[in-house]
């Protein structure tokens, strides 16, 4: 079995890359080409293909999944993606999402809300003048590490965001 460089190929025999995008490349066997990477038209460089988001369109986005993350948080802080935000708060469809987390959510919200109720109440110290659980960065917000049913509400340990999500993950 002969394995051809996709690249090499394209030079050597252009006819047998037909229908082939120029920006996926991979291995030849015999008449197939096993696609393995794709190039981002972005950071111009060549990836696995599990690191691009699938479109309806082509099959896979342009952009690597990295790209994509970046160029969303720039749009989110222009001013037409604010604006873009706060209509879509605004839609039936976004409500219907947030009526839904907050039915199949109930014991997490409690007990989030009876953790600030008690921070307020200043019978438990704001997590922002704590240092993180596991890392000695200061916290941002409490974990509800045993759970949000009723008896642990208030067994809560301080962590940072990037903690938190790391355990959210772990617990999920």
């Amino acid at each position: 079995m002969i394995y051809y460089c996709v690249d090499r190929l394209a030079a050597e025999k252009p006819d047998i890359l037909t229908g082939l995008p120029r920006n996926i490349s991979g291995t030849m066997t015999g008449d197939s080409i096993m696609k393995t990477t794709k190039r981002c038209l972005k950071c111009k460089k060549y990836k696995q293909l599990s690191e691009f988001y699938i479109s309806c369109k082509s099959g896979l986005q342009s952009y690597c999944k990295s790209c994509c993350k970046i160029s969303s948080a720039n749009y989110q802080k222009t001013e037409k993606g604010i604006r873009t935000n706060k209509l879509y708060a605004q839609t039936a469809e976004r409500k219907a999402v947030k009526k839904r987390f907050r039915t199949r959510n109930q014991n997490q919200i409690k007990a989030q809300n009876a953790v600030n109720h008690a921070i307020q109440a200043c019978k438990m110290s704001r997590p922002d003048s704590l240092i993180c659980h596991h890392c000695p960065t200061r916290a941002k917000e409490y974990h509800h590490h045993l759970g949000y049913a009723p008896e642990h509400w208030y067994d809560v340990i301080p962590v940072c965001l990037k903690c938190h999500q790391i355990h959210k993950r772990k617990i999920a």
